[in-house]
């Protein structure tokens, strides 16, 4: 498991409490010093969003359809696990279009959940890292271009003074 200044802090949306229970009861004994909320809809998710470190992400919603909760994905500025019965190869296919990091369907081994939970946050990590180099060389090259406009500038209105 990851480093963390704190516990790891998993948000689980899930409408069926009992896969609720059960998936938070094991993913705290596997990360042992974690801590889960657990929701039942979207909606219900959103005020935990910047306290969690992951989501995982039942499907089907009483307030979203599996296609509603996949157009959620791109939305959610967490790393995203999908924990869906669905197999269906199109609904893994869009929910991976759509940013989540990992699938695992229910009913697989805690530990492949475990798993899914840390390469889905290795890989927002590797993923925000790359962004913020990415805007420090934009934001470099465009300092230098403005240093660059405003020495040129300068000199043609040197040049400009002089020929008068």
């Amino acid at each position: 498991m990851p480093d963390h200044a704190h516990a790891l802090r998993l948000l689980v949306i899930e409408d069926s409490m009992v896969d609720a229970a059960l998936l938070q009861g094991l993913l705290a004994d596997e990360f042992s010093a974690a801590e889960c909320v657990c929701v039942s809809t979207l909606a219900e998710a959103t005020p935990h969003l910047a306290w969690a470190d992951a989501v995982v992400l039942d499907l089907i919603l009483p307030d979203a359809t599996p296609e509603e909760s996949i157009a959620w994905i791109p939305t959610c500025p967490k790393p995203v696990v999908v924990h869906s019965g669905n197999t269906d190869r199109a609904t893994v296919e869009a929910a991976a279009n759509a940013g989540a990091l990992n699938y695992v369907c229910k009913g697989s081994s805690v530990q492949q959940m475990v798993v899914g939970v840390e390469f889905a946050m290795a890989e927002h990590r590797r993923v925000s890292e790359r962004r913020q180099r990415r805007d420090y060389h934009i934001r470099d090259l465009l300092e230098k271009l403005e240093l660059a406009k405003s020495a040129d500038i300068g000199e043609t209105k040197d040049g400009d003074r002089s020929t008068h």
